[in-house]
């Protein structure tokens, strides 16, 4: 891919499109994102592989939005080769997965992670001058990150209201 004027890759469970707080910082994510009552008609989200997927300018990399009531799941994205404008998104989100990748993002943090938890990094690229990674919303947990050259002290991490390093996990 080349020049996508949008999201390189978009996962929406909106059904509108666009989720009623996309514009809001992560810490007004999770205040206001309200679950409702799980139907037939709810989407589902889940099982998805992508692999070996180079894009060479975009708006977004990627962005994985769920639903509060019906978290995406199950998605790994793996061999990701990508240069944007912002980075990754990842909403209300369970058991991602980001493997063998490297995205090059032109705005930080490189990751945005808001109420998601089962997130996996292996094996990630990223600049080093970049900000890693935010993390945001009261449901974030369970983040593990290996064989990727990041670590608490060199600030590469934020974290929003009420979360801290123990949500994180850092393998070498």
């Amino acid at each position: 891919m080349k020049d996508i004027p949008t999201k390189a890759i978009s996962f929406n469970m909106y059904y509108g499109g666009q989720a009623p707080t996309e514009a809001a910082s992560p810490e007004e994510e999770s205040k206001m994102s309200v679950a409702v009552e799980v139907s037939d008609e709810t989407p589902v989200f889940r099982k998805i592989y992508l692999d070996n997927i180079v894009c060479t300018g975009a708006q977004d990399a990627v962005v994985l939005q769920g639903l509060p009531e019906m978290p995406i799941s199950e998605i790994v994205l793996n061999n990701l080769k990508m240069t944007s404008l912002n980075g990754v998104s990842v909403f209300d989100a369970d058991g991602i997965k980001f493997k063998n990748s490297e995205i090059i993002s032109k705005s930080e943090p490189v990751y945005k992670i808001v109420q998601s938890r089962n997130i996996l990094f292996d094996n990630i690229i990223f600049s080093s001058n970049e900000k890693f990674m935010r993390v945001g919303g009261y449901k974030s947990d369970s983040i593990v990150i290996k064989n990727s050259e990041v670590d608490f002290k060199s600030g590469l991490i934020e974290f929003g209201e009420g979360l801290d390093e123990r949500i994180i996990k850092i393998e070498q």
